[in-house]
Parts: structure tokens; sequence; C-alpha cells
């Protein structure tokens, strides 16, 4: 499969997951939320890679965490798809937001050239 299939299909699964989670994400209040101190595109990538193997383990894991929500369990691969997704885009965004120097910055560059270019005459 092509690479770039495979990432257009991974962005399709990431929007309808996001479209399935959207409701309890803008439920979310600033209390809500953990500042998290992982790296967050390589755990997401660990969690989709065994999430066959934790589904195929699902009976038995029901059976050793009977406390444990499954609804938790089932939205798992949503709340993945989504993380890596919003953490592309936020990569993206500081990217871009270095690489283009503000005009401010510009200006404020063009104008010491012009006063040095000034004083040499």
């Amino acid at each position: 499969m092509n690479a770039r299939i495979a990432a257009e299909q991974t962005e399709s699964r990431a929007d309808q997951a996001d479209a399935r989670l959207k409701p309890e994400l803008a439920a979310l209040t600033a209390a809500d939320l953990t500042r998290m101190n992982v790296d967050v595109a390589k755990t997401a990538q660990q969690v989709l890679a065994r999430l066959p193997k934790l589904r195929a383990l699902g009976g038995e894991l029901r059976t050793v965490l009977p406390a444990f929500d499954q609804r938790l369990f089932d939205k798992l691969e949503d709340c993945a798809l989504v993380l890596a997704a919003a953490q592309a885009r936020y990569t993206a965004e500081a990217e871009n937001a270095h690489a283009t120097p503000s005009p401010l910055r510009q200006a404020t560059k063009l104008r010491k050239i012009l006063i040095a270019d000034a004083v040499a005459l």
C-alpha cells in the first residue's frame, strides 16, 4: 500500500474517531485535563500497535479485571487516533510558527540593515 494512501486512511479514521468523541471532549473542563509528560506520538503508536492483542484478550481481561469499565476499553482506539492526530497538528503548527518569521522580526532585521547601510554611506 502506498504511504500516501495509508496516511489518508489513518487521517480518515482519526476524523471519524474525533466525531465520535467530540461530545465527550467538548464537555471537558480545565480541571479535567492533566499535563502529559510522555512522548505523545510514540504512546499513541504503541497503543494502536498493541490493540489487536488486547482485543484478543478481551474475555480474559473482563474476568481478571471485573471492575474495569469496558466502555473505556472500547474507546481506546478512538482516543489513540484522536491523540495522534492532535499531536501531529500541534507539531506541524509549532514548526510553521518557527519557520515563518513574523512581520515585526522581518521589519526589525531590515531596519538594522538599513541603519548599517546609512552609517556606512
